[in-house]
């Protein structure tokens, strides 16, 4: 297995596609990228900043969110992008 670095970070559509399957019981009013990091070689990733809003279904009720997590973005091949927190 060789390892390889990746050159470009992910795109920013990408990102939000995945965030958004990822949550699928969240209804984003907006998503948006505020920043992406400096890759990382030694652990292979990208950090995204995202800022979210929105609701969420907490099963009881519907929860309201507004916050900004980063996110660790990875390929895991050619145009192959998955993340972690």
């Amino acid at each position: 297995l060789l390892a390889w670095s990746c050159a470009s970070p992910p795109p920013v559509e990408t990102v939000k596609y995945l965030i958004r399957v990822d949550r699928g019981n969240c209804m984003f009013h907006t998503l948006d990228v505020e920043d992406i990091g400096p890759y990382n070689e030694e652990e292979d990733y990208w950090p995204v900043k995202v800022r979210m809003k929105g609701a969420c279904d907490g099963g009881m009720r519907t929860v309201k969110i507004d916050q900004t997590e980063v996110f660790l973005f990875y390929e895991e091949g050619k145009e192959y992008w998955r993340f972690r927190q």
